[in-house]
């Protein structure tokens, strides 16, 4: 475990995963406990893709492979790259396991940076192979709710109008049913995850935040750049909200299993980078 600080934070991150375990700000902690009661994470590193394969496999280069969901950075040492008092960067390279289960050659940097009531988290993925790779990238941290869910909403930054998206047994539908028309609010109630998470694409707004109508505490994710967002807890009455910025989402319903063809993914030609942020704000 390590720990980084500045006048406001200390933030505490694991190996294991390269995850964050710990957002305390004037003594409050902002990041779900991990308790396996509910959910034995934190805020896991999606890679190589986001949610669940169909069938838990899928075809590349011709050839078929399994992945569970998620993929499997989040389940991987990570090894310590630099550190500072406010900054850390842990690294994960391909190796005779990863090849086993994605047949690509890549090194993934993973960033926590603070400043003031913030931490930005950078990933950077490098194609060190011999072939165009494919992947998706995204975050998944969960947020403590200090009250009863029913006292929580979700804010966008401007209006938004969305349809529904369903998830079928870990698979995507996306329908011309609405659900957010003109509208910058969801509130928050015992059946809001019933149907699993709420994914929303293409938003208008580069900020969200989870909002309590009976304290100041708060979040804001500074989303800029991600072109798809995940909201989710356990329908179990877990008392945290996750708020997850993607690069690309489950296999859809009807997906034929080609990995390069998946909704959303990322291509990245022989020796390219790719760089994406998000924020984490506490209040």
């Amino acid at each position: 475990m390590y720990t980084i600080s500045n006048d406001f934070l200390t933030v505490n991150v694991k190996e294991e995963g390269a995850e964050l375990t710990s957002i305390n700000y004037n003594n409050t902690e902002y990041l779900w406990n991990g308790d396996e009661k509910y959910w034995g994470r934190h805020a896991p590193v999606l890679f190589p893709m986001v949610g669940m394969l169909k069938d838990n496999k899928c075809i590349i280069k011709g050839s078929e492979y399994s992945m569970k969901q998620h993929g499997f950075a989040r389940d991987m040492k990570f090894d310590l790259f630099a550190k500072t008092k406010d900054s850390i960067t842990f690294m994960l390279q391909s190796n005779e396991e990863t090849l086993k289960k994605y047949p690509f050659e890549f090194e993934l940097y993973i960033k926590y940076e603070l400043n003031v009531r913030t931490v930005k988290v950078t990933y950077e993925v490098v194609n060190s192979g011999n072939n165009a790779m494919f992947f998706s990238i995204g975050g998944h941290p969960a947020f403590n709710m200090f009250s009863d869910i029913t006292d929580y909403y979700i804010e966008f930054e401007k209006p938004e109008t969305q349809n529904k998206v369903f998830v079928e047994n870990g698979l995507v539908k996306f329908t011309n049913e609405a659900f957010l028309t003109n509208e910058n609010k969801i509130d928050l109630d015992e059946h809001s995850f019933d149907d699993d998470a709420m994914i929303f694409k293409d938003l208008n707004s580069s900020k969200v935040w989870l909002k309590s109508k009976v304290t100041d505490k708060a979040v804001c994710m500074h989303i800029a750049g991600f072109p798809y967002l995940g909201i989710w807890s356990k329908k179990t009455g877990a008392p945290f909200v996750c708020l997850e910025p993607w690069f690309g989402i489950a296999d859809t319903v009807g997906h034929n299993g080609e990995f390069a063809k998946k909704e959303g993914i990322v291509e990245l030609n022989i020796g390219e980078e790719f760089s994406a942020s998000y924020v984490i704000e506490v209040m």
